[in-house]
């Protein structure tokens, strides 16, 4: 098992399973001279190895961090005042997912979960981030990056007013590449609709608070399958 941890109390573990279904698309925040392109084809193997994640923050006057020795940034402060401290969201995570498995990690609110999905797919940003992630041991270039990986994010962010349909040709539009012809894009479109069984339900919108439209678990397959259009490896 892996562990992600919080400084102000010992954290839960990960629990991470991998089986043989699809491949798993990686990035990496990391650069160095070892970046190499990815080819279109290639099937990737994700490493990560020693990965750690931390975020600087204030804690409020009085709290049990506040109280606390925690690591500090900066020389200290004046009587009353907290000082920003490091706060570790992951601690020497590592784990490896070959192509053809899916990866499933579970473990408890707070855990590091989403941390660790959103430093694999550089979408951290905001913090310090120690360790490596590599595609088959090399990093990948930023263009690979932004290629090649998928990201589907917790919460559905859908345009209520547009069908399945539009939805998906406007992120074929957006996404993949301008040399492709319009209806190479749009066959594209139908294969994805029908991976993802949302054939039936191609001309109905998705709807929102005002519309009444899919389900949530239409929803759920329709934000995977705007990812799924730029086929990732």
């Amino acid at each position: 098992p892996s562990h992600a941890e919080e400084p102000e109390a010992p954290s839960p573990n990960l629990a991470v399973g991998c089986r043989s279904t699809m491949a798993t698309l990686p990035p990496t925040r990391q650069h160095s001279d070892r970046a190499v392109a990815i080819e279109e084809d290639q099937r990737i193997k994700l490493s990560w190895h020693d990965l750690s994640y931390s975020v600087t923050v204030k804690p409020k006057k009085g709290s049990a961090v506040s109280n606390a020795a925690p690591e500090r940034d900066g020389d200290a402060k004046g009587e009353g005042e907290s000082a920003p401290m490091k706060k570790a969201l992951l601690q020497h995570v590592s784990g490896t997912v070959k192509p053809g498995e899916l990866m499933a990690i579970m473990g408890p609110s707070g855990s590091g979960k989403t941390t660790l999905l959103d430093v694999l797919a550089r979408r951290a940003s905001f913090g310090q981030q120690e360790g490596e992630v590599l595609a088959n041991g090399n990093e990948l270039s930023l263009r690979d990056c932004r290629q090649y990986v998928s990201y589907v994010a917790q919460e559905d962010t859908l345009m209520g007013v547009f069908t399945v349909r539009e939805t998906l040709m406007y992120s074929a539009l957006f996404t993949l590449p301008r040399s492709m012809a319009k209806a190479e894009k749009e066959q594209r479109v139908e294969a994805v609709l029908e991976s993802c069984g949302l054939s039936q339900a191609a001309d109905v919108i998705v709807g929102n608070l005002f519309l009444k439209g899919l389900s949530g678990g239409q929803k759920r397959r329709l934000s995977l399958a705007v990812e799924l259009i730029r086929n990732p490896p």
